[in-house]
């Protein structure tokens, strides 16, 4: 069986093989959880978080911590891989589409006020970050955070957008 994507490929349904996700809003690990006008930028999101899972599984790093989770269809990914993940958001509303949406015995999502994410020192054997450290006046705190969850020679993953691509028609960050 195949779901119609929103850049008009058919993908697998099984993509995400143990979890059930609900709602009229999603397509099975497509742009429709994120805008539909911006379906560049959400295949590039989506292929980084395929990447990350997989570079994770790779390197035997199974316990995740999606920091800036938003809607969740990251943390969504990072499971598809073979992760267990925990997507921490400050937004409620994003949380609670997550919930929703994406379920799974290895997804937790938990509201946290970054930098902060409350979570044990030591804990995570990798921290995916993708899309927060530009929204940030300062991302030092958030980089000691990372830092502070991570198990000694943890694996920090953290992705932020090239300002010309991100704003296009500009010429100049």
């Amino acid at each position: 069986m195949s779901v119609r994507s929103s850049y008009g490929r058919n993908r697998p349904a099984a993509t995400l093989p143990d979890m059930t996700t609900t709602g009229p809003h999603l397509r099975v690990l497509t742009a429709e959880a994120w805008s539909p006008v911006e379906p560049y930028r959400q295949r590039r999101t989506e292929a980084f978080y395929r990447w990350a899972g997989l570079e994770c599984v790779r390197q035997g790093r199974h316990r995740v911590l999606d920091l800036g989770c938003g809607d969740g269809l990251g943390s969504a990914v990072l499971t598809a891989a073979g992760c267990r993940v925990v997507g921490v958001d400050q937004d409620n509303s994003a949380l609670e589409l997550a919930r929703r949406t994406f379920r799974s015995d290895r997804l937790v999502f938990r509201a946290a006020r970054p930098p902060q994410c409350d979570e044990p020192q030591h804990s995570f054997d990798a921290v995916v970050c993708a899309g927060l450290v530009e929204r940030l006046a300062d991302p030092r705190p958030l980089m000691d955070e990372a830092l502070r969850v991570l198990r000694p020679s943890g694996l920090l993953i953290a992705r932020t957008p090239n300002r010309l691509t991100a704003s296009p028609g500009r010429t100049r960050p």
